[in-house]
């Protein structure tokens, strides 16, 4: 659940095709929480929630289908579906009926129209930034991010 707490964080690494950094944070945080994933085909018609806080209206939740798992876009594959994307959710996630995350809410094309990152896709860019982030900081002591594996069917992410 939302908590309110705002933390310092510098981006470590970016990737301008997708739209996804690592961030670091001091080390003392216990704020942030781990999220299941899913690492299943995502399917069309398969039912989606978009969460997040569109247009500044805090824990907000839209809902829709997938009408297609695999659109391309500018040499990208996205999830497309009609779950409401608008300023403000855009880098949330997208969960499927079983609440796992399978792909970051990216950007709206038109109403209807929504794509989101594939988890997968989205796993592989942070862990190619986090490997550069070392190799570029190799100093910093504080760096936090980490990815390990929950079962072979989901992942957890915490920062």
């Amino acid at each position: 659940s939302f908590t309110g707490v705002v933390l310092d964080a510098k981006v470590a690494s970016f990737d301008k095709t997708i739209d996804l950094a690592v961030l670091e944070i001091d080390e003392g945080n216990n704020y942030l929480k781990g999220a299941d994933v899913s690492l299943a085909n995502v399917r069309y018609g398969e039912f989606v929630v978009a969460l997040g806080s569109p247009l500044s209206f805090e824990n907000s939740v839209t809902a829709g289908i997938v009408s297609n798992p695999k659109r391309e876009w500018d040499d990208v594959y996205y999830i497309q579906s009609d779950a409401a994307t608008h300023v403000g959710n855009s880098g949330g996630p997208i969960v499927d009926v079983d609440g796992k995350v399978i792909g970051i809410t990216s950007l709206k094309i038109a109403d209807g129209v929504s794509f989101a990152i594939p988890i997968k896709d989205a796993i592989a860019t942070l862990r190619r930034l986090m490997q550069q982030s070392q190799i570029n900081n190799e100093d910093s002591s504080s760096r936090k991010t980490q990815i390990y594996w929950k079962s072979q069917s989901s992942l957890k992410m915490r920062c």
